[in-house]
């Protein structure tokens, strides 16, 4: 039996905002979703000095892909390297006006989406998410609260993303990619098995990744490919004994992981959660009221 069944809509609701939310920062701003956080990070401290190792604590990010992203904000003149005084091995990183520019057209948008998000919200799941977002945030001393313009909307875009980037690097250490974990979540609960068309909508991926995904865990003994009888062109996927022990396995670790990302993760979260992400899906399927 996997625990707490109910935490895979909230992760896809998690990647469909980060989906967007990167979309909309290219569009507007021309950066990554990577380079805006960090621009909004140094933005956050009043434009002061950071070592790249504590932006790379700070916002769950490698410090490979902070270094990479800051290399090409630096070519954009969006930030200043400067080496510390005391040590030379030091450097501190700042944001430019340029940068802010950056930050400040891509801000209405952003804030638009988490209002689009929150509008199947009631009003207690309302409150609800903007408290855990904000306890997230400010545990990593995230305080965007304290500056003109950078709101709690802002909080709850970086909190799914704070929680996205710590699944990941659980999933890394596992040798399984998100994708992966999900596809096998999903079957576990359609013993029929299913086809490629209905786990890249249900799990709102594209057909590629999908089939890049069954792929693998095809090799690895975690799903077998199935000829449908009524339709022999046709497969479908069903998870084996192996996947499942895979799956019974990883997922308390994932539970643990969503919990530690909101410090003050209420005993029914995951109900609740549940519940709003159900509500996000159904409406986005329904009328891509969302994108």
């Amino acid at each position: 039996m996997i625990a707490n069944e109910g935490h895979d809509n909230w992760i896809t609701v998690t990647i469909l905002l980060a989906r967007q939310a990167g979309e909309l920062v290219t569009e507007y701003a021309g950066i990554s979703l990577t380079q805006y956080r960090l621009l909004l990070r140094l933005l956050a401290t009043d434009g002061g000095a950071h070592i790249a190792k504590a932006l790379s604590e700070a916002l769950g990010l490698s410090p490979s892909s902070v270094t990479s992203a800051l290399n090409d904000l630096e070519a954009l003149g969006a930030i200043e390297r400067s080496e510390d005084a005391s040590d030379r091995r030091v450097v501190h990183v700042s944001i430019t006006p340029a940068g802010s520019e950056l930050i400040a057209n891509v801000d209405p948008v952003l804030c638009q989406l988490a209002h689009e998000f929150w509008s199947v919200y009631n009003e207690n799941e309302l409150a609800m998410t903007k408290r855990d977002s904000a306890s997230t945030v400010l545990e990593r001393r995230l305080d965007y609260m304290k500056i003109d313009g950078i709101s709690v909307e802002h909080a709850y875009i970086d909190s799914s993303l704070v929680t996205l980037s710590s699944l990941t690097t659980h999933m890394r250490r596992a040798n399984i990619s998100l994708n992966e974990y999900r596809i096998l979540h999903l079957l576990s609960r359609n013993s029929q098995g299913m086809r490629v068309k209905e786990l890249s909508r249900q799990l709102l991926l594209r057909s590629n990744e999908v089939c890049v995904a069954t792929s693998k865990l095809v090799s690895h003994g975690r799903l077998e490919r199935l000829k449908l009888p009524h339709d022999r062109r046709a497969t479908c996927f069903k998870i084996t004994e192996l996947g499942v022990s895979k799956l019974e396995k990883m997922t308390p670790a994932i539970i643990d992981s969503l919990q530690n990302d909101i410090t003050e993760l209420s005993e029914n979260a995951f109900d609740v959660y549940d519940s709003i992400a159900n509500k996000i899906l159904s409406s986005y399927r329904s009328s891509h009221l969302l994108g």
